[in-house]
C-alpha cells in the first residue's frame, strides 16, 4: 500500500473536531487490520497539538486514536490561557499603555491579547520528544512535520525529524528544516496570531503554521506521502446571497473573518489545487510525457458549521472572556472566534462527537482510500 500522511491544520478548540474523526479512522483501521494507518504526520495550528500527541504514542496509534478525545474532553479554557480577572486586566493595561505611548518606549511589551503559558505546560505533560525519537527509530511512524511562519523572515518553515533520508528542502518562501522536535516547536506552530504570544524558536519568534500557509499539503508530500488523509475543521462552503439591507459589521464579526482566512481558506484552495492536478493527469493520454502526478486525496470536513455550534456554549466561556468577547459584537457575529477560543467540555464534546459522527458517515471512502 501507498505511504499515508495525515495532514492537520486547525484553529484553536476546533482542533476537538480532529480527535472525534480520528477515533472513528482508528476503529476503521482496527476493523481493516491496520496497525499504523498514519506513517507520515503534519500538522499546523492546534493540529500540530494532535500530530505530537500521535507522534508520541505512534507504538500504538490505534488507542492513540481513542485516547485523544479523551485528552480533549479533559480539557478546559484554563489549561490553554489564563481567564483570571487580574492577568487578563494587565494584558490590556500592557496593549493601552504600548498604544498611547507612541514612539516613547521602543520595546513594546504587549504581543498577544491572551497569555497560553498552561498551554505549555498542557504540551510538556502530553508530548515526550524521547518518545518520538524511539518512535521515529523503530520504524513505528516515518517522519513528523509541524508547520510555523518566521515572523522576522515571512516565510514559512516546516520543522520535521525523521530516520529517512528526506534531506531539507527549499521552496518560494517555504523550508523544511530537519530537527529534533521539541516543544516550543508546537507552542509556535500553535500560535494563533493576536491572540497567542510569539514563541521563540533558535534566535527567531514564530507564529501559528497556518499564516503563509498556501500549500498545506505539500509538507507530508515533501516528508514521503503518496497519499494525503486531511482533516479540514471548517464545513464546506456554499454559496449564499447577503441580507436585503447590510449592517455596518463589529469588530467580532471582522476578527472572525480575519482568523477563518488566516487559518482556514489555504487548505481548501490547495486541496482544490490537487484535485485540478490530478483531473488534468487523467485526461491526458497513456504515452504524454509530464512531471505531473497524481496524488490520491481523501478530504474529511465538518457536516456542521462549527462557529454557529460554538454560539450554543457561549455561557460555558470562564465569566471574564465571555464579557470580553461580548464586548466585541453579539453571539452570532463572534461565533467563529469564539469557536476557536472555547476550550470548555461540553462544545468540545459536541465537536468530537460530529467529527466521530462524520467520519463513520464516510467509512466506505475511507476503507478505499485505505486500501490503495
Amino acid at each position: 500500500m501507498k505511504l499515508t500522511g495525515l495532514v492537520l491544520t486547525g484553529g484553536g478548540a476546533r482542533g476537538a473536531y480532529q480527535a472525534g474523526a480520528l477515533r472513528a479512522l482508528g476503529e476503521i483501521a482496527q476493523e481493516m487490520h491496520i496497525s499504523q494507518p498514519f506513517p507520515v504526520l503534519s500538522g499546523s495550528s492546534s493540529g500540530s497539538i494532535n500530530v505530537a500527541y500521535l507522534a508520541t504514542h505512534a507504538d500504538e496509534m490505534i488507542n492513540a486514536s481513542r485516547n485523544l478525545s479523551s485528552m480533549w474532553l479533559g480539557l478546559k479554557t484554563r489549561d490553554i490561557y489564563k481567564v483570571g480577572f487580574i492577568p487578563l486586566l494587565l494584558l490590556g493595561l500592557r496593549w493601552l499603555l504600548d498604544l498611547v505611548s507612541g514612539n516613547l518606549y521602543r520595546d513594546k511589551r504587549a504581543r498577544a491579547l491572551l497569555d497560553t503559558t498552561p498551554l505549555l505546560t498542557l504540551i510538556n505533560r502530553e508530548f515526550n520528544p524521547q518518545k518520538v525519537e524511539e518512535n521515529l527509530a523503530l520504524g513505528y511512524i516515518h517522519s513528523v512535520g509541524l508547520n510555523a511562519v518566521n515572523y522576522s523572515t515571512g516565510n514559512k518553515e516546516i520543522f520535521f525529524q525523521t530516520e529517512q533520508a528526506i534531506q531539507p528542502w527549499k521552496r518560494l518562501d517555504r523550508f523544511g528544516i530537519k530537527t529534533h522536535l521539541q516543544a516550543k516547536h508546537i507552542m509556535a506552530s500553535a500560535a494563533i496570531p493576536l491572540l497567542f504570544p510569539p514563541v521563540l524558536v533558535n534566535t527567531s519568534y514564530y507564529g501559528d503554521g497556518s499564516l503563509r500557509n498556501y500549500t498545506p499539503l505539500s509538507p507530508a508530500v515533501h516528508m514521503g506521502a503518496e497519499k494525503l488523509l486531511v482533516i479540514a475543521v471548517r464545513k464546506k462552503s456554499e454559496f449564499s446571497p447577503g441580507p436585503a439591507q447590510a449592517h455596518k459589521p463589529s469588530l467580532g464579526r471582522i476578527a472572525s473573518m480575519v482568523l477563518n482566512s488566516v487559518l482556514l481558506d489555504a487548505l481548501e484552495l490547495d486541496y482544490e489545487r490537487s484535485s485540478r492536478i490530478n483531473n488534468t493527469v487523467k485526461a491526458l493520454r497513456p504515452d504524454a510525457e509530464t512531471v505531473l502526478r497524481p496524488l490520491e486525496v481523501l478530504m474529511l470536513r465538518p457536516s456542521q458549521d462549527l462557529g454557529v455550534i460554538a454560539t450554543s456554549f457561549v455561557d460555558s466561556f470562564p465569566r471574564t472572556v465571555r464579557h470580553l468577547i461580548q464586548g466585541l459584537g453579539s453571539t452570532s457575529d463572534t461565533g467563529d472566534l469564539i469557536s476557536y477560543l472555547l476550550f470548555e467540555p461540553p462544545y468540545l464534546k459536541a465537536l468530537i462527537d460530529l467529527g466521530y459522527a462524520d467520519t463513520m458517515a464516510q467509512k466506505l471512502q475511507v476503507k478505499e482510500f485505505f486500501s490503495l
